[in-house]
């Protein structure tokens, strides 16, 4: 068994990050997309009405934010890894 290839408890053997590498400007921005969606949007989607689901529209506004952050975070590291 080739010992080189095993990575230590904990680590992966693809790690996104690699040292002296800088991500380029697609991963901030997609990584920034949902910050500043639930950063500053809130102002904006501060509403009783419309009410979706039978919430608030802010709560729902905010519950897809927040299943949607993963997704942009897996696009910025897809565009980090290129």
């Amino acid at each position: 068994m080739n010992k080189d290839n095993i990575a230590p408890a904990g680590a992966s053997r693809h790690s996104p990050s690699q040292p002296g590498k800088r991500l380029g400007s697609a991963a901030y921005l997609l990584a920034g997309i949902p910050f500043f969606a639930v950063s500053f949007g809130v102002c904006f989607a501060n509403r009783d009405e419309p009410v979706w689901f039978g919430f608030p529209f802010l709560l729902t506004y905010l519950i897809f934010w927040i299943c949607a952050t993963p997704l942009f975070l897996w696009l910025a590291d897809r565009s980090a890894r290129q």
